[in-house]
């Protein structure tokens, strides 16, 4: 995340970047929660899929279509479509994209049909 971070301000003057660790998601929810209420949010931050709706409802995140999506700098249409359908299905919600894969995988379940 570091590196990433690096490059991203080395690459530009108009924004900085400044990480910083929340902890786990629980905390990470909580204190959004309180930013949020003290409108102090942070511009961009990391959020499990299952938030997305509270933070919709709360109007405390906007949607990515007009950012991601429209522009010089949009996604283009393969780089979207290199994003596994489910994931990508994932990052929707009523049918607008609210967040962008960051650290996400597919899940898997094994069992043991034997048993």
């Amino acid at each position: 995340m570091k590196s990433y971070i690096t490059d991203f301000n080395k690459s530009q003057k108009q924004y900085e970047v400044v990480g910083t660790s929340q902890g786990s998601y629980d905390n990470l929810q909580k204190k959004l929660l309180a930013a949020a209420k003290s409108r102090t949010l942070p511009t961009m931050s990391q959020v499990t899929d299952i938030t997305v709706p509270e933070y919709i409802k709360n109007g405390f995140i906007l949607p990515l279509d007009n950012v991601a999506l429209k522009g010089s700098d949009k996604l283009t249409d393969k780089e979207l479509a290199d994003i596994y359908p489910g994931i990508r299905q994932n990052l929707k919600y009523q049918g607008k994209y609210y967040t962008m894969p960051f650290a996400t995988g597919t899940r898997i379940m094994f069992y043991n049909k034997d048993i």
